[in-house]
């Protein structure tokens, strides 16, 4: 992850302690859970540490027995359907940007947000301990600025849709909030997205594509050698695809020579993985 001087942007699973902090918060209420495909990370943004979770679950609370079992009786069938009339089941789909009040009121909503409380306290608590070296640095290649350009092409998946994604990605406001201010966003004509590293200028967008003016910075050049960076186009494409997905295609036609890679990265790392850490948006390579 984009993570200059631990200033930027680290994210690290955090899926298999964090379970393990909210199993053990629900057992001393005498609740269990079981996962449903759920996902818990610690990210680091601007110096700032915090728990991030997509959960899907459910929570199961056992009933008390009020008569004694009679096991010469019953049969293995009638033993399922009592285990079933003993337990409650709670069907629970909560992120780290929801709402209290968007969780449906249930005997087990409070004990379950106060155990999120706790397992976001505890991970913290543990995850300070540890060293900045056991966190993946990357460090962006320095590109000089060559004459020759070349085609680039990269096709990305999300599972919203294209309007959501499109707003996500290039609405001001939006932009403002999941990249903590590290990306200035203008509000009026000549529309433009600036990051120390990529420059997304001239900003057109419509309901068919948005098309820019690019710029990769020389970050890493001496001073001396250091040139003003090469613009070349954008055209950044969303197409609608079955359940629910989008296909985001970003091409150039005159992009500066041995830059793709440091542009894919520059997407990867200052616009999906943020939009995927604040907002819970996963996207992926297609």
């Amino acid at each position: 992850m984009f993570n200059s001087d631990k200033y930027h942007w680290t994210q690290d699973n955090a899926k298999e302690e964090g379970w393990s902090i909210l199993e053990e918060c629900l057992e001393k209420q005498g609740m269990k859970i079981e996962d449903n495909g759920s996902s818990i990370y610690i990210s680091q943004r601007m110096g700032k540490r915090m728990v991030g979770y997509d959960l899907n679950l459910r929570i199961v609370v056992k009933k008390p027995k009020d008569t004694p079992e009679s096991p010469a009786s019953d049969t293995s069938a009638e033993n399922k359907e009592k285990s079933k009339a003993q337990r409650t089941e709670y069907a629970i789909e909560y992120t780290s940007v929801s709402e209290e009040k968007d969780l449906e009121e249930t005997p087990v909503k409070a004990v379950f947000l106060n155990s999120l409380k706790e397992m976001e306290k505890a991970l913290l608590s543990r995850t300070e301990k540890k060293t900045a070296a056991k966190l993946e640095k990357v460090v962006i290649p320095k590109v000089d600025r060559l004459a020759k350009t070349e085609v680039y092409k990269k096709l990305f998946i999300t599972k919203i849709p294209k309007e959501q994604i499109r707003q996500f990605m290039f609405k001001p406001e939006i932009v403002r909030m999941w990249s903590n201010g590290s990306i200035s966003a203008t509000t009026s004509p000549p529309f433009s997205l600036r990051h120390q590293a990529l420059s997304l200028d001239n900003l057109s967008i419509s309901d068919l594509c948005t098309t820019c003016t690019g710029t990769i910075s020389n970050t890493g050049a001496s001073s001396r050698a250091q040139s003003p960076p090469e613009p070349f186009s954008l055209k950044i494409t969303f197409t609608q695809k079955d359940h629910g997905q989008t296909a985001i295609e970003i091409f150039s036609d005159n992009l500066p020579s041995n830059c793709s890679d440091r542009l894919t990265y520059l997407f990867k790392a200052l616009y999906f993985s943020q939009i995927q850490g604040v907002l819970s948006v996963p996207i992926t390579e297609g």
